[in-house]
């Protein structure tokens, strides 16, 4: 492909792979067809967005992200939140940053993926 992997381009990439997940709020689903997707590009390109990817879940990293999937799972682990943390970014790029920035707004719990979390402890120190 021969082009630079940009923030717009790897949400585009996340994009295509919803539409061919036969469920695009299946965060598994997604992935397998983003890696897919992914796969039809350079290695430089996939290094770039693994680094995108990367600092999509650092950015998500936050104290009121954890309490909002602490609240909708019922109680949410530390691997709980990295896991709802990976199924936010799945759902697409204007959902991540609504979840990111106004987490009251978030989907239902009944769209969420049930192995996010179900412990009762308390989320890890979070920024």
């Amino acid at each position: 492909m021969g082009l630079t992997m940009d923030s717009d381009r790897f949400w585009h990439l996340v994009g295509q792979a919803r539409v061919l997940a036969a469920d695009p709020a299946d965060a598994e689903k997604v992935a397998i067809h983003a890696t897919t997707t992914f796969a039809d590009h350079q290695p430089a390109e996939i290094l770039q967005a693994e680094r995108i990817l990367w600092d999509l879940t650092a950015a998500s990293y936050l104290a009121p992200l954890s309490a909002a999937a602490y609240q909708i799972t019922a109680g949410c682990s530390d691997y709980g939140f990295d896991y709802f943390r990976g199924w936010l970014i799945a759902q697409g790029h204007a959902t991540s940053e609504q979840g990111r920035t106004a987490w009251p707004t978030l989907p239902p719990s009944n769209r969420l993926p049930q192995r996010a979390g179900t412990s009762r402890e308390k989320p890890g120190r979070i920024r």
